[in-house]
């Protein structure tokens, strides 16, 4: 359904929008849930079962679940979140449309910030911080309350990848 007066347009499932207008976007699947653009502007942004809170003006940010259940309900789930990323020393024109060097590693990557608030039927999960190499660096705090689980990502141990598991 594309409104162009608003500036978007909705997918006839409305499982995925996109805003020119405000340059953000999103998927709402029942496993897989991603919001996307200059987020930080918009404050909060809630799907079916998921509110996220962006600090960061630009990101992607995205869970899917990593069993056969739904975000709602998963024991295993992978958090993703990437904003602006480039090589060490690369190097742009003045107006940033055009590479000059492509640098070297290692990648740069910006931390994401946001709070991530799942509507969720498991009380016992726990946030990992999973770092470039695959392993766990650290534990993210984390509430359960009342079938709602929320985190910070970017304040403590941050990464581009949270897993999200539970004990």
């Amino acid at each position: 359904i594309v409104d162009k007066s608003e500036g978007r347009v909705l997918s006839d499932t409305e499982e995925v929008f996109r805003s020119w207008e405000k340059k953000i976007g999103w998927i709402d699947t029942d496993r897989t849930k991603a919001v996307y653009g200059f987020l930080g502007q918009e404050g909060s942004i809630k799907l079916k079962g998921l509110e996220i809170k962006a600090d960061t003006d630009f990101a992607v940010i995205a869970i899917s679940s990593l069993t056969e259940d739904p975000v709602s309900c998963s024991d295993n789930m992978l958090l993703t979140a990437v904003g602006r990323s480039e090589n060490t020393n690369m190097k742009f024109n003045e107006t940033h449309d055009e590479m000059l060097d492509i640098g070297t590693p290692p990648i740069q990557v910006e931390v994401i910030e946001a709070e991530i608030i799942i509507k969720t039927d498991v009380k016992n999960l726990k946030v990992w911080s999973v770092n470039a190499e695959g392993f766990f660096a650290g534990v993210i705090p984390s509430v359960y309350e009342n079938g709602i689980f929320r985190f910070k990502i970017g304040e403590c141990f941050p990464s581009m990848y949270y897993l999200i598991q539970a004990e």
